[in-house]
């Protein structure tokens, strides 16, 4: 039978956090909050806590217990993850929130982090925990937090524990994968993009196929339109059944994308300089940005869409892109994809950090 109480988490520096706990054997809790200020545990992990012995020995025989068991370790871990966001600037020392928790603007963020899956809790005046499932994309949640230009840090695990993604840098090739330019299969001319400023015919540039490693979707590809004049972009999501007779359209020759692995460090707990330079096209991993974070939200579901490929202008003069980078989003519910440009020319930048 479980039994409520809580229990202290002390800190080197002499700082005491109490939590509310379930107690689920001699010695052992079940964390029933989401730590505001303690490293390295979250809500629903199993810990091990013990009564210290100073407190045991000033309690008088008989005498009820007071004061709190104290946090040894970690016994099991649930799976969820802890973020801490601040409702303040990020990149200053100056701690006067921007608003506080009961103002629409911060309502406005917290309904977001629920629509992402998470749940949290509010130290008021502007402390805000945060609880990823483990069911959560951790890198999603911080990459919105990143967003948002406030304060936030990683609370478990820390940041330099955190997983960083696998990508798949690519060359243009006689042979490999994915199709780049010529006619893309499955696209017939009801559905070919018009450009909406100069009313012509986009310029087919890749399609990205379905593929257990590289590509999970539930779609069969992903297909990418550039009109080469104002680098407008539009994304197709293509039919697990395609049509054969795909429209021709003079374009780019057709050739084929051949790929590579990496590993990508996360860039928060790793540094941006980890990543190295922009100027790379590969498929998943981290947007390398060159000036000012651009990433889309989708506008069916509202949630932050997820980086799908990048595409650097070196990789072909006939695409148009010139110096600047092109970042290919797609939504996590495959609602719908966007294509921005990064606007630097010859810039280099990274990822804005906004740690507290």
């Amino acid at each position: 039978m479980t039994r409520q109480a809580r229990i202290a988490f002390a800190d080197g520096d002499s700082m005491v956090e109490t939590l509310w706990v379930e107690q689920v054997g001699p010695d052992h809790y079940r964390l029933q909050n989401t730590p505001f200020f303690y490293y390295g545990v979250s809500l629903e992990d199993v810990v091990q806590a013990r009564w210290r012995p100073e407190d045991l020995e000033e309690q008088e025989e008989g005498e009820q217990e007071y004061g709190f068991p104290y946090f040894e370790k970690v016994v099991a871990k649930s799976g969820n993850r802890t973020l801490r966001l601040g409702l303040i600037r990020a990149g200053v020392d100056d701690f006067q929130p921007l608003f506080r928790l009961t103002d629409p603007a911060a309502r406005s963020i917290l309904d977001q982090i629920s629509q992402l899956g998470c749940g949290f809790e509010g130290f008021p005046p502007y402390l805000v925990a945060i609880n990823v499932p483990a069911t959560v994309s951790l890198d999603h949640v911080m990459a919105y937090l990143d967003s948002t230009g406030l304060k936030w840090e990683n609370g478990d695990p820390p940041s330099e524990d955190v997983p960083g993604r696998v990508c798949y840098p690519f060359t243009l090739d006689n042979k490999g994968e994915d199709q780049y330019g010529g006619s893309p299969p499955g696209v017939t001319g009801d559905r070919w993009p018009i450009c909406e400023q100069c009313n012509v015919a986009m310029t087919f540039i890749l399609s990205l196929e379905r593929h257990p490693q590289r590509l999970r979707l539930s779609h069969r590809a992903v297909g990418l339109f550039l009109c080469r004049q104002d680098l407008t972009g539009s994304v197709l999501l293509l039919d697990d059944t395609p049509c054969a007779d795909a429209l021709p359209h003079p374009g780019l020759p057709r050739r084929w994308l051949s790929y590579r692995r990496e590993e990508e460090p996360n860039p928060w707990g790793a540094g941006t300089h980890q990543l190295g330079p922009a100027q790379v096209s590969k498929v998943g991993g981290y947007p390398r940005w060159r000036s000012r974070e651009l990433t889309p939200f989708c506008h069916q579901c509202g949630q932050p869409m997820a980086l799908l490929a990048q595409l650097d202008g070196g990789l072909d003069a006939d695409l148009g892109l010139m110096q600047r980078v092109g970042y290919l989003f797609l939504c996590p519910q495959e609602h719908e994809g966007r294509f921005v440009v990064d606007p630097a020319l010859g810039a280099e930048g990274g990822f804005r950090l906004s740690r507290m």
